[in-house]
């Protein structure tokens, strides 16, 4: 809420908000998620929205590109007092991913986007994802996301939901989030 009031009064914040983070978490509970991981941390505001979210002992890993930024965003975890519940792990998505050691429920991308379709291609190849995870992407009716839209829906292994909203804090930009859902 803090994070929401800061973006709507004083400087733009380019997080999920709090129009596409109900998307986000109603996503999350319908995958039931343990574990998630995030691409694209920034200030940390979808990390902890996640995390607030999470059932029983599941965990965020966050990957953010920026060494500034995620020094920040370990930094907001930190007062939020969710340490515990989330990493901030600094470097590329591609070099992490295939060393993270787990199955995730939700995948949430929201990060460089012409990395989209390279980073989840390689987070299947990866077998970071199992039947029935989730992945979200932000971002893709501001976006060309075209090749990630084009793999999720036309691969026939995804079912997918697109849900029409605006950009974070700014009802005059068109934006969306697509919910995909791994079937095999």
């Amino acid at each position: 809420e803090a994070m929401d009031a800061f973006a709507r009064q004083k400087r733009f914040l380019m997080n999920v908000g709090d129009v596409k983070g109900k998307i986000l978490t109603q996503a999350l509970a319908r995958s039931g998620a343990g574990n998630v991981l995030e691409l694209g941390t920034y200030c940390g505001y979808s990390a902890i929205l996640m995390a607030l979210h999470l059932k029983g002992s599941g965990h965020v890993d966050s990957l953010e590109m920026n060494p500034g930024n995620a020094e920040a965003a370990r930094a907001i975890i930190d007062f939020a007092g969710l340490s515990e519940k989330i990493t901030v792990h600094t470097g590329a998505a591609g070099d992490i991913i295939p060393s993270l050691g787990r199955q995730y429920d939700l995948v949430f991308i929201d990060h460089w986007k012409n990395q989209y379709l390279p980073d989840l291609l390689l987070i299947e190849s990866s077998e970071v994802i199992k039947p029935g995870s989730y992945v979200v992407a932000d971002n893709i009716g501001m976006f060309d996301a075209t090749g990630y839209l084009d793999h999720v829906r036309d691969s026939g292994r995804y079912d997918n939901t697109n849900h029409q909203a605006h950009m974070e804090y700014n009802d005059t930009i068109f934006d969306a989030v697509e919910v995909s859902i791994l079937r095999h």
